[in-house]
């Protein structure tokens, strides 16, 4: 390789994003079929010694071209998208994700994916579970239980997703790997 190439290499390493993710179900366990759940994710970017994020290195796009980020949360067993959301990503970052539990009692699985639209190879994926447990309609003033409200019913109907297979044409669409 030439040298010329060494250094555009170089350059293009120092601009690759190292993000580290945490993330946590706020409210612990205590989960009820239907109830809302909110999903905090922690972003935290090591700049390498630089004090703002520069545009992507992207050298035959027309224009700078800042990072777009997206966090997306989908349910395993059924398929289907239950949140998502664009980040703008600086140095740190704290987002809510919210989401209904499911109608029906049960340990479900969840997929949390954290996907950028400039960079391939960056993209992450957390499985998370829920130990969603039954609604539980007291039947006396001193019950722990959840009350449910008047007219309110769970059936399947009153959660409302989409399904991941209309996010996905628009992950590709925005850099995404395609899958093989």
């Amino acid at each position: 390789m030439s040298e010329s190439q060494l250094m555009d290499i170089d350059h293009f390493c120092e601009g690759y994003p190292y993000i580290d993710l945490t993330y946590d179900v706020l409210g612990g366990g205590n989960v009820r079929a239907g109830d809302n759940v909110t999903l905090q994710v922690t972003l935290e970017r090591d700049l390498k010694g630089r004090s703002e994020v520069g545009p992507v290195l992207a050298p035959k796009y027309p224009e700078d071209k800042e990072e777009g980020w997206w966090l997306v949360v989908g349910d395993i067993e059924s398929n289907q998208l239950v949140a998502i959301k664009r980040v703008n990503l600086h140095r740190k970052s704290r987002i809510k994700l919210d989401f209904t539990a499911p109608a029906e009692a049960g340990t479900r699985k969840y997929k949390l994916y954290f996907m950028c639209d400039s960079y391939l190879g960056c993209d992450e994926e957390h499985i998370f579970a829920l130990d969603v447990k039954e609604w539980i309609e007291a039947n006396h003033e001193d019950s722990p239980a959840y009350v449910m409200p008047k007219g309110s019913s769970m059936d399947s109907h009153s959660v409302k997703v989409l399904p991941l297979f209309f996010f996905f044409p628009f992950y590709i669409i925005c850099g995404g790997r395609e899958s093989t």
